[in-house]
């Protein structure tokens, strides 16, 4: 493998970034989300950290992804590193079949190698979203092309080595070549003997690797069976939970779902100064004055000890009516006055009002010039008028009783009121009320008796000689009232 080189993405390339730390398992990378499918064209961009300083990994350093398909997926991918950017503080790896094969949360991390000495970051903050069509059908498998790299230079190596020895044979001695010949072939006898023995040990671990294929097979079929409709979504701590197909449930994968704020500051100045006393990931809101301009801005604490900004939550300002100029001298009839009106975002604007001119009367009623209307004019009446019309009003009370035996069955057709029914009825005679006919209108109101037990429902009118009292209820023929007439002339 060839040590790390400077690598430029290209501009075909989707960049996603995030952060890692080699000494530090804060874990507020940000959560990079890339879909089944995706296929090279993302390129994911680390940025390293050793205890929240940059970390720019040695020149002869080596890298590689380390990255294990979710569960209950169990194979992983191991990828060498396309290199890192100028400063060596960022590192670059792509996203191949084999890493968007099986949706869910990743545990991936990045190794640096320097000879025989390695270091692994923490987690990287990875989600593979399940695409809901996918373009073929993909098995998924182990990929390690950064072994694969090491084995063939361990082959390169033996090829060499090989090579060595074969030319050492070839300056043997002529004197020694049929002995050496002899013992070449026992050796290819036993070396023959050897690779039958490797054949059929081969041929077990085959079958073994077909059987654990299959199993590998059958439980990625179930954990796609498991996953499907199960996305990941906002839990109630405002965290992504995933789906986790060995346990049968949705567990919380720690990173942040939704926007909200951890702390409150009445400054810029103040939060830059409370800095040291917030750990990375911390979201701060600035609250303060709806005048201030700052008012509502909200920050995330990074890695390297800055505040990040990341939104205005106060909206744009509203505009209103400030005041007005008026003219200097009012318009004359017939002319437009011009008021000049402003506003609160500065701007200004006119309102123009015509005044009318002064018209002149005719005739009214007969009158011309400056007329003043009478009573008569208009066809009022005069107060000695209003007041003949004035109808002057008496009241007089009588109370008159309900006798009990007085109760008869209501004849068809029942007449009814609100909704009730007659059954009963009891005609009262209009008695000891003084010139009934007189009698503008009477209102019958109870004074002892069931209210609701019965109901007339109908003012006593000029003539009227008794009073019919209803009722809907059988208890009726047993109840005694007392009615009150109030007579309006």
């Amino acid at each position: 493998m060839a040590a790390l080189v400077t690598y430029s993405p290209p501009s075909d390339k989707i960049i996603h970034e995030t952060d890692a730390d080699f000494v530090t398992r804060d874990g507020y990378g940000k959560t990079v989300y890339v879909t089944q499918g995706d296929v090279k064209i993302p390129v994911i961009a680390v940025h390293m950290y050793q205890n929240g300083q940059p970390y720019a990994v040695p020149e002869n350093a080596f890298g590689n992804i380390r990255w294990k398909k979710p569960n209950p997926d169990r194979h992983f991918v191991y990828n060498p590193l396309l290199g890192v950017d100028e400063t060596r503080t960022i590192a670059y790896f792509e996203v191949t079949d084999q890493m968007s094969v099986t949706p869910g949360f990743v545990d991936a991390t990045i190794e640096i190698m320097i000879g025989s000495e390695t270091t692994n970051s923490e987690r990287l903050p990875i989600i593979v979203n399940k695409n809901p069509i996918k373009d073929v059908d993909l098995e998924s498998t182990d990929e390690a092309k950064s072994l694969a790299g090491l084995v063939d230079s361990a082959s390169t190596s033996a090829k060499e080595a090989q090579g060595s020895a074969t030319k050492a044979e070839e300056s043997a001695s002529n004197a020694k070549q049929s002995a050496q010949e002899a013992a070449e072939s026992k050796e290819a006898a036993s070396t023959s003997a050897s690779q039958a023995a490797t054949s059929a040990e081969a041929s077990e671990e085959s079958a073994n690797n077909s059987k654990s294929s299959a199993d590998s097979a059958a439980k990625s079929a179930e954990s796609a069976k498991q996953y499907s409709g199960k996305p990941a979504i906002p839990g109630d701590n405002q965290n992504w939970w995933i789906w986790d197909a060995e346990a049968g449930e949705y567990i919380d994968s720690g990173d942040r779902a939704l926007l909200n704020y951890d702390v409150t500051y009445s400054s810029i100045a103040e939060m830059e100064a409370d800095a040291e006393n917030q750990k990375p990931g911390i979201v701060a809101i600035i609250s303060t004055d709806v005048e201030i301009e700052d008012n509502a801005k909200t920050y995330v604490k990074r890695k390297d000890g800055t505040w990040g900004f990341l939104a205005d939550l106060s909206g744009f300002p509203g505009v209103g009516f400030k005041d007005q100029i008026n003219p200097e001298t009012p318009a004359q009839p017939g002319q437009t006055d011009i008021y000049k009106l402003r506003w609160t975002d500065g701007r200004e604007t006119e309102l123009k009002v015509y005044n009318g001119k002064d018209g002149t009367v005719l005739s009214v009623n007969g009158q011309t010039g400056e007329v003043t209307l009478t009573a008569i004019d208009v066809g009022t009446y005069s107060s000695e008028e209003i007041d003949s019309k004035v109808i002057s009003a008496t009241s007089k009370n009588w109370d008159i009783s309900v006798p009990s035996d007085g109760w008869v069955s209501v004849a068809d057709p029942a007449p009814t009121w609100n909704g009730y029914t007659a059954v009963w009825e009891n005609v009262i005679p209009v008695e000891g009320i003084e010139e009934t006919t007189d009698i503008k209108s009477a209102g019958i109101s109870f004074v002892s008796g069931d209210r609701d037990a019965a109901g007339q429902w109908r003012w006593l009118e000029s003539g009227d000689e008794v009073i019919t009292l209803y009722s809907d209820l059988t208890v009726a023929p047993t109840a005694d009232f007392v009615l009150n007439i109030m007579e309006v002339k």
